[in-house]
């Protein structure tokens, strides 16, 4: 029996189409997730421990439905691959500490997990409507000690520049420089990089300057 005060695994699918999402360690299922298959961007956390630097994803994308584009974006190497025309994608990440006891059935702290992938499916920023005035959003997730994702939007197509500035002013990362389309973007902030503080992620275009605060973790 089940007691009402447990939680008890659920085996409703979430929807007709879905993704199962998950990590295997030695055979081990150590965290995983599943969430409808509808265009949409599903962020993928990771958190290494006691592992190496070099790890693999890989997936079957044998029944993925027909004419719905799959893209997995690396976040901190900006790497876009299409799931269908691949089946892995090799990267690197740095390994925390290992716990004394390791967890069988989720992340060991899913709160020091960091975003690195976005499972991208459909053309989800291609279909919203057209933007309508300068946008700059705060960092996902923040406070991060890895990388973030800087989302900002442009009414018209221009120069761009995306910068991170330190408490004292002194610029210390630059995210984008450059000419953008109108429409919605994301840049990649690699956190690690970074003395822990507070930072101005600042975004000119336009003739105008948005700015958003971002706290850096260690």
């Amino acid at each position: 029996g089940v007691s009402p005060d447990e939680d008890v695994e659920k085996f409703q699918p979430p929807a007709t189409a879905y993704a199962l999402i998950g990590a295997r360690a030695g055979g081990a299922l150590l965290g995983h997730d599943a969430r409808p298959f509808a265009p949409a961007e599903v962020p993928l956390a990771l958190e290494a421990r006691g592992a190496a630097s070099a790890f693999t994803l890989s997936w079957d994308a044998s029944a993925l439905p027909d004419g719905l584009p799959v893209v997995l974006v690396d976040l901190r190497t900006g790497a876009e691959v299409d799931v269908r025309t691949s089946s892995s994608y090799a990267f690197e990440a740095a390994s925390r500490p290992a716990l004394e006891a390791v967890p069988t059935r989720d992340l060991a702290d899913g709160a020091e997990a960091t975003d690195r992938f976005v499972l991208r499916i459909g053309d989800a920023l291609a279909s919203e409507a057209p933007v309508e005035a300068l946008g700059l959003e705060a960092p996902r997730p923040n406070p991060t000690a890895g990388a973030a994702r800087v989302a900002f939007a442009l009414p018209e197509a221009g120069p761009v520049r995306l910068a991170v500035y330190d408490v004292r002013g002194r610029e210390v990362a630059v995210l984008a420089d450059g000419p953008f389309e109108a429409g919605r973007h994301e840049a990649a902030l690699e956190a690690s990089r970074l003395a822990a503080g507070v930072y101005v992620v600042r975004l000119e275009a336009g003739g105008r300057v948005l700015t958003r605060r971002a706290t850096v973790l260690r």
